[in-house]
């Protein structure tokens, strides 16, 4: 979603926001980029009670070159229920949202898990390898590994794939 592209003059109006109220302790993690080269926009995260009144939780911080993402993160530590939003509030040029996600943690949870922000998934060594396959760099499917870089991937017993790459001499 693209923000900006006002009329000078007109006050900032867009914002996506929730529909339901989440209890806090809770992350809201926001992938936004600068959709214009120049100064980026002013982005917020509010809560709100009533979905009428609204407080800055957090700004948000954009790439200074068009068309690059930032990952940010605003934590917020009430207990209240509240509403959450993202909102152009200044600047002088589009902002662009990627993705909006909100995790059940808070800035002071011990249970926080680093998976979720990074897709690194521990696999579980008890699962066993059920079908090999071997190909080229280019994607050619391969009998058996052959001088160069091959790429291995493995079916394993749990339902997951593990890839990897083997350099023969």
């Amino acid at each position: 979603m693209t923000f900006g592209g006002k009329t000078s003059g007109e006050p900032y109006t867009a914002a996506i926001e929730t529909t339901k109220k989440f209890a806090g302790p809770f992350d809201v993690v926001v992938y936004i980029g600068n959709g214009n080269s120049g100064s980026a926009g002013v982005m917020e995260v509010q809560t709100s009670t009533d979905a009428e009144n609204w407080e800055t939780l957090g700004t948000l911080a954009l790439a200074g070159t068009q068309r690059y993402w930032k990952k940010n993160r605003v934590a917020y530590e009430g207990t209240d229920e509240v509403y959450v939003r993202v909102a152009q509030t200044g600047g002088g040029t589009k902002a662009q949202v990627y993705d909006i996600l909100l995790f059940n943690n808070g800035e002071l949870s011990k249970a926080y898990d680093p998976a979720i922000y990074d897709g690194i998934v521990n696999m579980s060594a008890a699962a066993e390898v059920v079908a090999t396959e071997v190909f080229s760099i280019d994607g050619m499917r391969l009998s058996q590994t052959r001088k160069g870089i091959n790429i291995v991937r493995q079916r394993l017993s749990n339902g997951t794939t593990r890839t990897s790459k083997i350099l023969v001499k």
